[in-house]
């Protein structure tokens, strides 16, 4: 099932030869787990690129979905920073990051960021 969204070509290795193989987007979002997009994350931000403007780009190649979806990717990223609030040990790389997560942690427990009736 396609539902008119791109394929992920990958190379697998089968009797050790290379196949390219294509596997629709839609499959992989139905069978990837929280840990695996955590992972998927990880891999993709560590190539040093400007985080924010691919984080911007994203956002601009989603404001056709449907509406729904955009709030509850925008609840999900809220999560992840929220999630990001709690972590133990940071340094000058991710503090900022620890400190906006806790920020909104705290307006959110408070009743201050109203972002809906799914959080």
């Amino acid at each position: 099932m396609s539902n008119g969204k791109a394929n992920i070509e990958l190379n697998l290795l089968i009797d050790t030869v290379e196949t390219p193989v294509e596997v629709p987007v839609y499959y992989i979002a139905r069978h990837i787990t929280e840990e695996q997009i955590a992972d998927l994350l990880e891999d993709y931000m560590n190539n040093f690129s400007n985080e924010y403007n691919k984080g911007q780009r994203i956002g601009k190649l989603l404001q056709n979905s449907h509406r729904t979806l955009q709030g509850s990717i925008a609840r999900l990223f809220l999560g992840v920073l929220v999630g990001i609030a709690d972590t133990e040990y940071f340094d000058a790389r991710n503090e900022k990051a620890v400190a906006l997560g806790k920020q909104l942690k705290d307006m959110i427990e408070k009743g201050e960021l109203n972002f809906g009736y799914m959080i």
